[in-house]
């Protein structure tokens, strides 16, 4: 099987001159020690520029799908860093 687009938009992460709106709840972004699909290397390093307060973190021993690779390892990571997050004065009841 062959994905006509995957270099384009590979090419688009490193040279794109988008940049994001404010995030406001904290964010993590983890990186996977051996993704060969998109490797941190080069594709990650717009990550520290695109969100500067970030926690970035990398994965280790995991490819692409960590969760398939590694779940014990991974859902503590995910879990621990998916608190809920409230805005200033936002309604905090359930909807």
């Amino acid at each position: 099987m062959r994905c006509d687009v995957f270099v384009e938009l590979l090419d688009s992460i490193l040279n794109t001159g988008d940049k994001l709106g404010p995030i406001e709840c904290p964010v993590r972004i983890a990186g996977c020690e051996h993704d060969a699909l998109i490797p941190l290397s080069p594709y990650g390093a717009r990550f520290p520029e695109l969100v500067s307060y970030a926690d970035f973190t990398t994965v280790p021993g995991v490819g692409h799908i960590p969760m398939y690779d590694d779940p014990a390892l991974v859902a503590p990571r995910h879990s621990s860093s998916s608190a809920p997050c409230h805005l200033p004065g936002e309604d905090r009841s359930l909807r």
